[in-house]
């Protein structure tokens, strides 16, 4: 008897190790992507960076403008976005995930909206609250921020509320999350894509800001059983950082905006999680 329970005990600690061993390898397999993520924008804007002082800057003898640079940050986005969207393709076998019609309703729109209004209302309080303590690293983050709203209006919006949310869901909770999650530990695999969706952001504010969003975005997509689900959110949030111009800068503005923030984020959250959508296909 004392024999069978410890071959039992064995039995069970390889099977534990088995599946240690399968989840590590997993979440190397989901890494491998964001380095490809990295590399591909990297080595396209190295490219175009290159060709642009050929053909221009030689020729004028002047630097590359603004607009030069942002349009090439526009174009990597766009080679990467087609790279991991043919990825994605491959990984599904070319079938769509999910049902479009799970949160394509007047009622989904309306709970997306205030998903994404009130994430951007309550992360951009909260910054703005806390930036006095941290002067050195918000610092920084201002100069980032300026160099990614450097470009022309028509150039930001269309990168910002349209090409990146399209290209970083394919990345984070498409292909990432496909092999992160492969052992079906959806919490754990949420957690990872959000980190190093945090990692892509490249500074410590937009960091954590970036890890917070990932885990909501991570939390939708799984929820609608759609990529399409998170893409939109995604667009909502950025898009919404235009609503912030309609308050006041000083500290009855900041803190107006970060409890409305944190109300409309909270509410929404709750039906969220109430919504009954169908979970038919992942």
């Amino acid at each position: 008897m004392q024999e069978m329970r410890f071959y039992g005990i064995l039995f069970s600690l390889k099977q534990e190790k088995e599946m240690i061993m399968k989840r590590l390898s997993n979440y190397f397999l989901a890494f491998l992507p964001f380095l490809a993520a990295e590399g591909i924008q990297i080595a396209t804007a190295g490219i175009l960076t290159i060709l642009y002082y050929i053909i221009t800057g030689l020729q004028t003898g002047m630097g590359i403008s603004p607009n030069a640079l942002y349009l090439i940050s526009i174009l990597a986005g766009i080679v990467c976005g087609i790279v991991f969207g043919v990825w994605y393709l491959f990984l599904n076998h070319g079938e769509r995930k999910g049902k479009l019609s799970n949160f394509l309703t007047l009622k989904h729109i309306m709970l997306f909206l205030g998903l994404g209004v009130g994430c951007q209302f309550l992360t951009s309080g909260l910054m703005s609250l806390i930036q006095s303590f941290f002067p050195k690293v918000f610092s920084d983050y201002s100069e980032i921020m300026k160099m990614i709203t450097g470009g022309s209006l028509g150039m930001v919006l269309l990168f910002t509320v349209f090409i990146a949310p399209i290209t970083e869901e394919l990345i984070f909770r498409g292909v990432i999350f496909h092999f992160a999650g492969r052992d079906n530990h959806f919490l754990a695999a949420n957690i990872f894509q959000a980190v190093l969706f945090g990692i892509y952001h490249g500074n410590i504010v937009q960091g954590i800001y970036g890890a917070s969003l990932g885990l909501l975005l991570g939390y939708t997509c799984h929820k609608y059983q759609t990529i399409a689900a998170s893409v939109l959110l995604h667009m909502i949030i950025n898009a919404s950082a235009i609503l912030l111009n309609l308050f006041p800068g000083n500290i009855v503005g900041v803190i107006t905006i970060t409890v409305l923030g944190g109300g409309v984020l909270t509410t929404s959250l709750y039906y969220m999680s109430k919504d009954p959508c169908s979970k038919e296909e992942r």
